[in-house]
């Protein structure tokens, strides 16, 4: 059905329904004053057409819900309220009828229908009724005395009188309702326009808002009332909670300090994510205000970091990657070419000089200096040599358990640290050398940080298989990893550690980034938590 049609439609609805109580209410009153005042000594009529009225209402109903074509039965419903008014107009003395008013119905039924056209037709018509009625009325054929039981004679002077009354009344009215009508016309054409607009701006907003790349949420302090794509997803990863709870535990003090300083806060904030891995995350918090001033919500954008920083991490470690790759050919030449003179030199004076007991002590610890010294020399040309990976098939959870077992015997109390592993048994292509390193390391800092704490330990190793990835975390319960050192936990000679040579994570890191993998540190409940992530 077209938009004018359905528009006409809707109005016949309410227009019936209206009808239905106005008349029903004027004729219920009409009952009560002829039972009263008795003016009217036949009530027949009116019970006539109260029954009418009813009857015609149904058939209405039964008719809007059928029709295709409102205009027509818009057309015979004016006709027929026409109609029933100049009977009951007639029934009710003519010229001194309390219900010629009743006309002022059909000049507002037909503006509301067909506007100002319609408005004035309906008072033109209304004249000629009321002028053929008042002219019947004033001739002797006149039939009123079939219906009022007193026949009432007028003068000429006093019907032109009320005539010229009732259709100047008629008139203006009709005149004013054609106004009205077609001024509200012109303003649902306007107001049309105007949603038009608006919901093409608000598309237009949906769209941009849609296509930034970037998170945009509009917190009002309990609920998050406007939150793009972009931002749903970033939030995705932080919690699978509703996102309003995310706002009021994450950002509860960056949201309370916008406020508190009335303007735009950046920062950057470094999350846990759903997967186990670090979360970078840059705001911007930008309270919202009314035209009182006063602080409604907070605009808040996101943008996820985390590439950025994984980048800007690698490109740190390679720069000294970089750097000790041109230092390891330095100390390979300038210190263990003279190590290894000065350890021939110590044991060729201890081998040919009589020694007492304290200079053979002084000797032996030269000479152990001396080892320990090139063995780190050994570790760090190790660690910053290119090796080429032997990649072969390896089976995750016996390399982790015969790393464990081979590390165990190298425990005082092998019962005061506990083991477990949680997952399947995913198959990983790498250098198995290389990935027992990558374990080994890890699981003596564990032991290291556990009997540094002196408590009964655990670590716990959980593999899982997802459908392109293998993930796996190695958390231990010593307590965990200072925040103010995560970001340099993988940086060479970086150590928190009495003497530690800071290469244990520096080679995991390395071995990882080398099998295409990636590696992130955070703290638990119980400790710190390494999770690495590969692709299979």
């Amino acid at each position: 059905m077209e938009g004018k049609q359905q528009f006409l439609l809707n109005r016949l609805k309410w227009v019936s329904f209206y009808r239905v109580i106005i008349a029903f209410c004027s004729l219920l009153l009409l009952i009560f004053w002829k039972s009263r005042v008795d003016v009217i000594p036949e009530s027949s009529y009116f019970i006539t057409i109260l029954i009418f009225i009813f009857a015609i209402s149904i058939a209405y109903g039964i008719f809007i819900r059928k029709t295709k074509k409102p205009f027509l039965l818009i057309i015979l419903q004016i006709t027929i309220d026409l109609l029933v008014i100049s009977f009951i107009v007639i029934a009710t003395a003519g010229v001194e009828s309390p219900f010629i008013f009743f006309y002022a119905f059909i000049i507002l039924e037909s503006g509301i229908f067909f506007a100002k056209k319609g408005a004035y037709t309906a008072s033109l018509v209304n004249v000629f009724c009321i002028g053929l009625i008042f002219f019947f009325q004033y001739k002797p054929f006149y039939p009123f005395n079939r219906l009022l039981s007193t026949r009432i004679v007028y003068a000429s002077q006093e019907l032109f009188y009320s005539f010229s009354i009732f259709s100047l009344e008629f008139l203006i009215l009709g005149l004013l309702v054609g106004y009205l009508t077609s001024e509200a016309a012109k303003m649902r054409e306007n107001l049309a326009e105007s949603e038009a607009k608006v919901y093409d701006l608000e598309y237009l907003k949906s769209a941009i808002l849609s296509g930034i790349n970037e998170g945009l949420v509009v917190f009002d302090g309990e609920k998050v009332t406007y939150i793009n794509e972009v931002a749903k997803g970033i939030l995705n990863k932080i919690s699978t909670g509703n996102h309003e709870e995310v706002f009021r535990k994450v950002f509860a003090d960056e949201i309370e300090e916008a406020k508190k300083q009335r303007g735009i806060i950046k920062f950057e904030k470094r999350l846990p994510a759903v997967t186990g891995e670090n979360m970078w995350l840059a705001f911007t918090i930008s309270p919202l205000m009314d035209h009182n001033n006063v602080i409604i919500g907070n605009l808040i954008s996101l943008q996820d970091l985390t590439n950025y920083k994984d980048m800007e991490e690698k490109l740190r470690i390679n720069d000294k990657f970089a750097f000790i790759g041109k230092l390891s050919a330095v100390i390979a030449h300038e210190i263990r070419n003279p190590l290894a003179s000065l350890r021939g030199s110590i044991e060729f004076l201890r081998e040919n000089t009589p020694l007492d007991e304290d200079n053979k002590k002084v000797f032996a610890i030269v000479s152990r200096e001396i080892d320990r010294l090139n063995g780190f020399i050994t570790d760090f040309l190790s660690y910053s040599r290119v090796s080429e990976l032997n990649k072969t098939k390896i089976y995750l959870k016996n390399l982790i358990n015969e790393v464990w077992f081979e590390l165990l015997f190298s425990l005082e109390d092998k019962d005061k640290i506990k083991f477990r592993y949680i997952g399947g048994d995913p198959v990983f292509y790498g250098d198995p050398n290389q990935m027992r390193q990558v374990f080994f390391n890890l699981f003596l800092n564990a032991i290291e940080v556990i009997e540094a704490k002196g408590v009964e330990g655990e670590v716990v190793v959980n593999v899982q298989e997802e459908k392109n990835h293998i993930n796996i975390s190695v958390e231990d319960n010593g307590g965990g990893v200072d925040e103010t050192v995560v970001d340099k936990i993988f940086d060479p000679f970086f150590t928190t550690k009495k003497g530690g040579t800071g290469l244990g994570l520096a080679v995991v890191y390395k071995v990882v980034n080398e099998h295409g993998g990636k590696i992130t540190v955070r703290n638990g409940e119980r400790g710190a938590i390494f999770n690495m992530r590969f692709e299979i």
